[in-house]
């Protein structure tokens, strides 16, 4: 049960469940570290995966005997007793056996979502299925131990036979090659069908928008005629005290709602969801009057007493309404199978002999790449940190517009900074009407006209061809003076915003967007895009991820990433396997690794590429490319015996959290800081400072404040890098501080990102080895990547060391390189 090792580290474990009657499964778990008493710490549809899988492997069971299809009722109702699949292989009656260990389990469960109620009642489905194994056994006559070990032999042989349990049941899957990232099997779900997937993904969106969105209850809600149960209509005063909701901050009160916009209806007891979107909609009148029809994928009729199903809404924003919009088109797409994680077999897997009029700069990694690209319909580009991934994606651009093949080329990754700096690249290619950058409509302000950016951006160019008074809306509407805006007006304006947005994207070869914001770009029949390139991939959640490859029509897709480093977290804080990732993981894939870095200086790289990449990972860079002008320590490692940690609380009662922080340690950063721009002549924006914690990034932040920018002077810059899946939804680890031009993040926020010189502030420091997830080694990878010059690291080595054998490995290397030093040195000694 090595496996555990996934998910992130948490400080503190909850005790172990186990079941007294079951002594092979007992001592299962007694083992394993995965299966905790926490509802929210893990993904629990994860955790009876793994305990249905090797709880039959425990009892001698060949899994694929035993498959069980829970049916629909079980996962919206949470009730066992309702099941009503004809599929089921255990006995009922021996459903009383587990009376006690459902008790056991209700008590630690205590306080889980209806989600995780339902997901619960589908883990004491697993336990009826494996006391039934055990019964069949006993009435089989008992194997010997000899028959046991080659049964198990042979299973090991022919490979497992994963069950995978989503919210219909456990289905048969059949076993996935060794993944290139080292992830668990088990944690790398895939699904035997779009439906499966579907259900899975819109369970994880219910759960996220029932924890952030305030519900509506003040409607009148009634069926349509002949809808057979797919749609309603849904009557909402003008004066209701719900349209004050913060879900309501960013619209006008005169549109709270648009067409198209998606919703979700939940029943108050959990017994059901169904997601909606807006076909039509009144708001002449005292109330907005809302039809709404189901989405067009698999889901239940809508209730037929209103009354008694006790329904509250759910108003869904443009982020998830894409996503919903993606669920229902990939089911057209020829990518389908890409969806589920699979790929179709490469054609080729030789392509250094193919003759392409690309860079010379380009090495023979960056050069296969940009030769499978162009080859393929399908791409994968594994690029570690500084190898060049977006010259590749340059090149490919290059060579289709060239060809005069595969475009409109849609260049899309998570967050507004990928997508810019692809921008720089690309612009020296293609500039004017071809290459166009696209914007949500909540960062427009962050990309104002006379913006290097700017003159590129979709909202810019449409704005002069706007007439004056529709000029005049959109200012007011930018800066949410919506009383002076007159409700006309602005329908007027999206009117116009709408023909002039297809108008100016029609003579685009090259688009630029994020993930989400592509959603957008929907022109089906008339504008579509032939070849799709997204960049920073195992950032992007599989929902944002099927947002550009279901947009109709797409021929080419080309995915870049790096699995080695930071991957997803969905947005509940949970990690979540990026598609990117799943896609290594299928038998057909062939992925082209880049192998050589032109960042760091060789002495930083040193450790990475053979830690991290297991020496594939090359220089392609000399120590004399990379020598400072004054000398300086290419690395340290500073360690502080006495700088103890503090916790710090955040957030409100109902949703608080902890994060740390260390003044010892960020009064040695700035001192670090001081050396560089005093002795070493170092400007504050060749510096990165980098801290595991938010807390610490404040303080750091605050005291660089104090002691560059004095209080009359101060003017401290707070630039929020959005993650644009959020179109105003900002993370706290995506906030990044800058003070002088010098930045001052987390590492989680500063992935994609690079400067000269980086100072990374370790914060833990115990006397009992507690590190959190700066254990987690992609994290830590990323950290140790970023610089090119010089790397400063300020920790505790004792509490680093006591426990994380990686951070061992790296203090030991830096104490072989005469890096490390106690307390603070001078960078001129």
């Amino acid at each position: 049960m090595s496996d555990g090792n996934y998910y992130r580290e948490r400080e503190e474990r909850d005790p172990v469940v186990t079941f007294p009657e079951y002594p092979e499964l007992n001592n299962l778990l007694a083992n394993s570290s995965w299966l905790t008493a926490s509802g929210t710490a893990e993904s629990l549809e994860l955790q009876i995966e793994r305990l249905a899988v090797d709880s039959l492997n425990a009892l001698g069971v060949r899994n694929d005997a035993y498959v069980v299809d829970c049916g629909p009722s079980v996962a919206s109702s949470g009730k066992s007793g309702q099941n009503t699949s004809s599929r089921t292989l255990y006995d009922p009656s021996i459903s009383e056996v587990c009376v006690d260990n459902i008790a056991t389990l209700q008590g630690k469960y205590k306080g889980c979502t209806g989600q995780q109620d339902a997901e619960l009642v589908d883990l004491i489905e697993v336990m009826k299925i494996t006391a039934t194994a055990e019964n069949r056994s006993k009435q089989t006559g008992k194997k010997t131990q000899e028959e046991k070990r080659a049964s198990k032999k042979e299973h090991k042989k022919e490979g497992d036979s994963l069950l995978k349990l989503s919210h219909i049941g456990l289905s048969k899957q059949t076993k996935s090659p060794p993944v290139a990232s080292g992830e668990p099997r088990s944690a790398l779900k895939t699904f035997p069908s779009l439906d499966s997937h579907r259900r899975h993904l819109l369970a994880e969106m219910a759960e996220a928008l029932h924890q952030e969105v305030q519900p509506m209850t003040d409607f009148q809600i009634s069926s349509l005629a002949d809808s057979k149960g797919r749609a309603c209509e849904v009557k909402i005063s003008r004066n209701s005290e719900e349209l004050k909701h913060p879900n309501f901050l960013l619209r006008p009160p005169f549109a709270p709602f648009s067409s198209g916009q998606s919703f979700l209806l939940s029943s108050k007891s959990g017994q059901g969801r169904w997601f909606l979107y807006v076909m039509s909609m009144d708001n002449s009148k005292e109330r907005f009057e809302l039809c709404l029809k189901l989405h067009n994928f698999n889901q239940a009729s809508l209730p037929i007493d209103w009354q008694k199903a006790k329904i509250e809404i759910l108003p869904i924003d443009g982020q998830e309404t894409r996503m919903l919009g993606a669920l229902e088109r990939i089911e057209r797409s020829q990518f389908l199978g890409v969806a589920l994680g699979r790929i179709p077999p490469n054609v080729a897997s030789d392509y250094s002999n193919e003759n392409l009029n690309i860079s010379e700069r380009l090495n023979d990694s960056q050069h296969r790449a940009v030769s499978s690209a162009l080859k393929e319909k399908v791409t994968l580009v594994r690029g570690p940190p500084g190898t060049g991934k977006t010259a590749v994606i340059a090149d490919i651009v290059k060579e289709l517009l060239e060809r005069n093949e595969g475009w409109p080329i849609l260049c899309v990754a998570e967050s507004n900074i990928a997508v810019d700096n692809l921008y720089e690249r690309l612009s020296g290619i293609c500039n004017g009407p071809s290459l166009l950058r696209v914007t949500s409509t909540a960062k427009e302000p962050s990309y104002p006209p006379d913006d290097s950016l700017g003159g590129a951006c979709l909202h810019n160019i449409m704005f002069p061809l706007l007439p004056p008074n529709l000029q005049n809306v959109k200012k007011l509407l930018q800066e949410r003076k919506y009383e002076a805006i007159a409700a006309d007006d602005y329908h007027k304006l999206l009117e116009a915003q709408a023909k002039l947005k297809f108008k100016i994207l029609s003579k685009a070869k090259v688009v630029l967007t994020t993930n989400i914001a592509s959603g957008c770009l929907v022109y089906e029949g008339t504008y579509e895009f032939e070849t799709v390139i997204m960049d920073e991939c195992t950032q992007a959640t599989e929902l944002s991820s099927l947002v550009p490859i279901s947009l109709p029509h797409v021929e080419k897709l080309v995915f870049l990433g790096d699995e080695k480093q930071l991957s997803c977290f969905s947005r509940n804080g949970l990690k979540q396997v990026s598609l990117f990732e799943k896609l290594l993981a299928d038998k057909n894939c062939n992925p082209v690794m880049l192998h050589t870095q032109y960042r760091m200086h060789p002495l930083i790289s040193e450790f990475p590429a053979r830690t991290f990449y297991h020496g594939s990972l090359k220089d392609g860079i000399s120590s004399e490319d990379r020598e400072w002008p004054t000398p300086l320590p290419v690395i340290s490692f500073h360690h502080l015996e006495n700088a103890k940690e503090t916790v710090v609380s955040i957030g409100t009662d109902r949703q608080s959290r902890h994060t740390y922080r260390n003044l010892g340690e960020a009064e040695i950063v700035l001192k670090i800081v001081q050396d560089l721009i005093s002795t070493k002549g170092v400007l504050p924006g060749q510096i990165g400072v980098i801290t595991t914690y938010s807390a610490q990034r404040d303080l750091i932040m605050k005291m660089a404040m104090d002691l560059f920018q004095p209080e009359q002077k101060r003017s401290s810059t707070l630039r929020k890098m959005m993650n644009e899946s959020g179109e105003g939804g900002i993370e706290p680890q995506a906030i990044t501080n800058s003070v002088n031009g010098m930045v001052i993040a987390t590492v989680d926020s500063y992935q994609g990102h690079e400067n000269d010189f980086i100072i990374l502030s370790c914060v833990r420091s115990n006397n009992y080895g507690a590190i959190g997830f700066i254990a987690d080694k992609r994290r830590l990878n990323v950290a140790l990547t970023r610089a090119r010059y010089g790397l400063f690291i300020v920790g505790n080595k004792r509490t680093l060391t006591l426990k994380g054998a990686l951070w061992r490995k790296l203090i030991d290397h830096f104490e072989s390189r005469g890096a490390l030093t106690y307390g603070y040195k001078n960078l001129n000694e």
